[in-house]
């Protein structure tokens, strides 16, 4: 049964890395068609990664609250990796600035859920 404090870190981390996986899929389907990906990278080893940490997080959360908890902080510094590069990184690599900031508010999304995960699996009961 997964502990009441870490059900939303859980929810939250787990839509991160749903949309995350869905936008790098996207890219690498734009790409394959000639057109711009949303952002400036699309990967589908990318996508891999966040769907295994995904199944590692949710055998995380029923059988080991510490490796859930490290798992929230890699998330959490992915996500902020990729908030730094949308902020400090050239805006010609997006094809609008509108991709860019969607891109940003997501991983920030990303970040503090990680954040949130990290600091409940201190605190859970």
């Amino acid at each position: 049964m997964i502990s009441s404090n870490l059900r939303t870190p859980l929810y939250a981390v787990m839509a991160w890395l749903t949309l995350s996986t869905l936008w790098n899929v996207v890219g690498v389907v734009l790409v394959a068609n000639g057109q711009r990906a949303p952002g400036p990278t699309a990967s589908l080893a990318a996508a891999a990664l966040l769907v295994g940490i995904g199944a590692l997080l949710a055998v995380g959360v029923l059988r080991s609250p510490t490796l859930f908890g490290a798992l929230c902080g890699i998330c959490g510094l992915f996500a902020l990796a990729a908030v730094v590069q949308a902020v400090t990184g050239d805006p010609a690599l997006w094809p609008a600035a509108f991709w860019r900031w969607a891109g940003a508010a997501l991983n920030a999304f990303g970040a503090a859920a990680g954040c949130l995960g990290v600091i409940s699996t201190w605190f859970r009961s």
